[in-house]
């Protein structure tokens, strides 16, 4: 009697011992801009030197911890976490930066310091997210060219691509246009702190149709 797995069952053993090997890899990795060097491996003892690449180079289910410091970034996200395996951003200190847009699920972001006065439009945003099950909490968002936390459906309302997210703890000051814009399904807006938007940029054009509103909510619950 053959005892041996068939090769379509070794195929699944396969793939579900690198899915096991991989989540229980997970790591942290670290970001430091005084002492890193992108060429470093991430380590506590190696850390990269930017936030981008990091994004760049890890995997889901991993923390990225940035230590105190400047940042002159604009963080774009297009890899996607993993239900239960979430890719975390988390600032350690007071880190500074220009923000973060995120096209992708399962990310969370954690405790930064954001301000610019980037004029594209994605990029306008303190925190452009078109994404599902994404976490953005206790981040402060001041002085931006446009909205502080845009959670995108693209113009659709009622987008499902954008969906099931949590806006959490976050305290805004002096955005344009709104502090929050909501769009898409099943998003969890809760205990941000949002003060002093402003409707029109200063020296920027006139957007069509703004207010100067904390919360501007289009999506479906």
């Amino acid at each position: 009697m053959d005892s041996q797995p068939k090769p379509q069952i070794r195929v699944i053993l396969a793939a579900a011992l690198a899915l096991f090997v991989r989540a229980a890899c997970a790591g942290t990795f670290h970001v430091d801009g005084r002492r890193g060097h992108d060429t470093n491996t991430g380590s506590l003892d190696a850390p990269w030197n930017t936030i981008q690449k990091a994004v760049d180079s890890i995997q889901p289910g991993d923390t990225v911890v940035v230590a105190g410091g400047d940042y002159p970034e604009r963080i774009r996200v297009s890899r996607s976490g993993a239900p239960g395996r979430p890719i975390t951003y988390q600032a350690h200190g007071k880190v500074v930066m220009e923000g973060f847009t995120i096209t992708a699920d399962y990310v969370q972001v954690v405790g930064f310091e954001i301000t610019s006065q980037i004029r594209l439009y994605e990029e306008s945003y303190g925190i452009y997210v078109r994404g599902q099950h994404d976490a953005i909490l206790n981040n402060y968002i001041h002085d931006v060219y446009h909205d502080g936390i845009m959670l995108s459906g693209q113009g659709n309302p009622d987008s499902p691509l954008t969906s099931y997210n949590v806006v959490k703890g976050n305290r805004i000051y002096r955005a344009s246009s709104s502090g929050i814009t909501i769009e898409g399904r099943q998003n969890l807006i809760e205990a941000n702190d949002i003060s002093h938007t402003i409707q029109y940029p200063p020296g920027g054009p006139v957007f069509n149709g703004a207010d100067a509103d904390g919360i501007r909510p289009f999506g479906t619950v």
